[in-house]
């Protein structure tokens, strides 16, 4: 069961009554995780049947979709669920990250070369123009051009 954190056209957080309904209906285990995009993703059970929030801006979604619902999903079903990544090179402009979050990129690629695509989590543009995802782990301030990383392909 997949909830939306934030209802449309509603400003941010405001009338988001889904943590509150899980609560009811069973356990929020986390509100708000280290994770961008993608914070105010929910994680509860209902009757031991796991849930997972959704944020409501599309890219958001989708980043928490590849992050955690894999993860969910293999465990749940016992199997093996995995995303083909691919090494590239960060291209210009460097990739800044905040330290203590887990920081998901979208970026297109053009040979082994991945180009950050910034925008808001919002903006469906940005994943359509994109490849897949650049993953800056938590205890990193990010990657500068020319860095080695790996890219979780769409």
């Amino acid at each position: 069961m997949i909830w939306s954190a934030s209802p449309v056209a509603a400003p941010k957080g405001e009338r988001d009554m889904c943590a509150a309904i899980l609560a009811d209906l069973g356990t929020v285990h986390a509100h708000g995780i280290a994770l961008a995009p993608g914070k105010p993703t929910i994680i509860g059970t209902i009757d031991d049947v796991p849930v997972l929030g959704l944020p409501g801006h599309p890219a958001s979604a989708y980043v928490v979709l590849v992050a955690l619902g894999d993860v969910l999903i293999a465990a749940m079903t016992g199997s093996n669920v995995t995303r083909i990544t691919v090494p590239a090179r960060c291209a210009a402009p460097p990739v800044p990250s905040a330290r203590g979050r887990e920081d998901y990129v979208r970026v297109r690629l053009e040979g082994r070369d991945a180009y950050p695509l910034f925008g808001k989590s919002g903006l469906t543009n940005t994943l359509i123009e994109s490849d897949g995802l650049l993953r800056v782990p938590d205890g990193r301030e990010g990657y500068e051009k020319g860095a080695e990383v790996e890219v979780i392909l769409w």
